[in-house]
């Protein structure tokens, strides 16, 4: 999770207006509760892929969600796409059988378009298929935290390392910077772009400001891009961390307090370590998701809004784990990633808490540490390897981390990670066929059969680029053919 060592917290806000909050001094009582429905959706998670392979999606938990016209897509911990009606979040399976085409492992939103990754390219939805995006911004599309009509803000969080947030001008091009602790939300308001931070890391930290004028931010040279064309957290940027307190307000502290009626405790309540976890508007007004951190219910957060200077709680909130908030016209996500269970979503005067429950028929075969599979497990492996970690003591030429599995006298599984090694191979009959799935750190972990049917389980070296999972080979053939490299 977003870490940073600090001990102690401080909370931060701007000035009364930023909040929307009237002349007439309102009182927690004068303020609408949200209406909080909470829901369960059973999903299919295994996709057949292109007639040679079954994936095991794990739905839950919800790597990103997106609205998408008058459809909400969700991505699974490993990939894939679940589909809902933006109305009544019933299921659509037409339009999700059609997105589950092949190996997507990621979903964005911009300028009204859906994209998705699938190994490490971008590609758009053309009205009922997927086309390769060959002229894609210098952005990380898969980390955008708010687009306007001028600015795409966006993200590149390396936990308790750092993170850069960055602004790409959509008239100019040029894209400026600063460094900040992990961005969760970035919301326009009358005075700038307020922006909230979080990281958990001991005792945690978030904080709140707001950015006056993007363009006194510094400017990131093209030189900076990387061989993907884009511009990602790298030592090379460290010319911002000058960044003009110019550009934003200083930071301003708030006072706190709960209105006895709104929690479900006999005892007054306050702790220095409370975190503000996510932001957005609603209703004319800014709220913010609140972790109190050592409240008696652990898994209760608080939703709060600024009176008379003073963050108040309004409500509470169960299992929402937020993690980044995007708002797509009058409907905000709170993206949970891999660290909480589904989705929240915003819209008017109701907070839905959306959570999945999958299914994966036909499968009968091994559990995996982290990963969500339903199966009595009656089917026991007749062949079985894990990788092999070399390291540290790697020989010259060895990789860090190597497995190989023969599926009967025909075919061989090869994987080879680290130490400039990486690769996957399938050999038919001794031919050799270099494989994708190794990008982002991803490596086949174990490779098992039952039933003569040959499962290779992908593990990532961290969960932030989790990808693939499980997938069963089921036309080793094909499947070598289509995913040549």
């Amino acid at each position: 999770m977003r870490n940073r060592n600090l001990t102690t917290i401080l909370l931060f806000v701007l000035l009364l207006g930023l909040w929307g909050c009237n002349e007439q001094s309102p009182t927690v009582k004068d303020i609408t509760k949200f209406k909080i429905v909470y829901t369960n959706i059973t999903e299919n998670g295994v996709k057949n892929i292109q007639n040679c392979a079954n994936w095991y999606i794990d739905f839950s938990r919800i790597k990103r969600t997106v609205v998408y016209k008058d459809k909400i897509i969700c991505v699974g911990f490993n990939g894939g796409f679940a589909c809902l009606n933006s109305s009544d979040l019933k299921q659509n399976t037409v339009l999700e059988n059609k997105l589950n085409t092949d190996f997507f492992t990621n979903a964005t939103i911009y300028q009204d378009t859906l994209f998705a990754e699938k190994f490490d390219k971008l590609f758009f939805w053309d009205s009922d298929k997927w086309v390769e995006y060959l002229r894609p911004l210098p952005i990380n599309y898969f980390d955008l935290l708010l687009e306007d009509k001028t600015y795409a803000f966006y993200s590149s969080c390396m936990g308790e390392f750092g993170s850069i947030l960055f602004a790409y001008n959509k008239t100019t091009g040029k894209t400026k910077a600063e460094f900040t602790t992990c961005p969760n939300s970035v919301v326009k308001t009358n005075l700038g772009y307020y922006v909230g931070t979080h990281l958990y890391h001991i005792s945690g930290w978030s904080g709140s400001y707001i950015i006056k004028d993007v363009e006194k931010l510094k400017t990131v040279p093209d030189s900076l891009k990387n061989t993907e064309g884009r511009f990602d957290i790298d030592p090379r940027f460290t010319f911002i961390q000058d960044t003009s307190l110019e550009a934003r307000n200083n930071y301003l502290p708030f006072k706190f307090s709960i209105a006895k009626e709104t929690i479900d405790t006999n005892s007054t309540y306050f702790h220095p370590d409370m975190m503000l976890v996510a932001s957005f508007n609603s209703r004319g007004k800014m709220y913010h998701i609140i972790d109190p951190r050592v409240f008696e219910k652990k898994e209760q957060k608080f939703i709060g809004t600024v009176m008379n200077d003073t963050l108040k709680v309004i409500d509470t909130l169960e299992n929402c784990t937020a993690e980044t908030v995007f708002q797509f016209g009058n409907t905000t996500i709170i993206n949970e990633e891999f660290y909480g269970e589904g989705f929240t979503m915003i819209r008017n005067d109701t907070i839905f808490k959306v959570t999945f429950t999958t299914l994966h028929p036909n499968y009968q075969g091994p559990n995996h540490d982290g990963y969500q599979l339903t199966t009595d497990q009656s089917k026991k492996p007749t062949a079985h390897i894990n990788y092999t970690f070399n390291y540290p003591d790697v020989k010259p030429g060895q990789p860090e981390r190597e497995i190989e599995f023969a599926f009967g006298s025909k075919y061989k599984v090869v994987g080879n990670y680290g130490n400039g090694q990486d690769g996957n191979y399938i050999y038919i009959n001794g031919d050799k066929t270099k494989l994708k799935f190794h990008d982002q750190w991803n490596f086949m972990e174990k490779i098992f059969v039952y039933d003569n049917r040959l499962f290779v389980f992908f593990k990532n070296l961290g969960n932030i680029g989790f990808k693939y999972g499980l997938i069963e080979v089921t036309n080793v053939e094909v499947f070598t053919q289509k995913y040549k490299e």
